[in-house]
């Protein structure tokens, strides 16, 4: 297995990870959906500095190469 299939297999878990928390969270209350789950983080000041700074290391480490 090469470094790129590597990261692809990556790539697909944390989608499949990601599609399956949304499911649970809109099929069922307890669990947030990614949007409420936003939605409650950018209440308050420092969630959206926390996601400021989450969206720019992931454009650092992923997207800027």
């Amino acid at each position: 297995m090469t470094w790129r299939v590597a990261s692809y297999a990556v790539w697909a878990a944390l989608a499949l990870a990601g599609a399956g928390v949304q499911f649970v969270g809109a099929t069922r209350a307890r669990i947030d959906t990614a949007g409420r789950f936003l939605r409650r983080l950018t209440l308050r000041p420092m969630g959206r500095v926390l996601l400021a700074l989450g969206w720019m290391w992931c454009g650092w480490h992923f997207f800027a190469r």
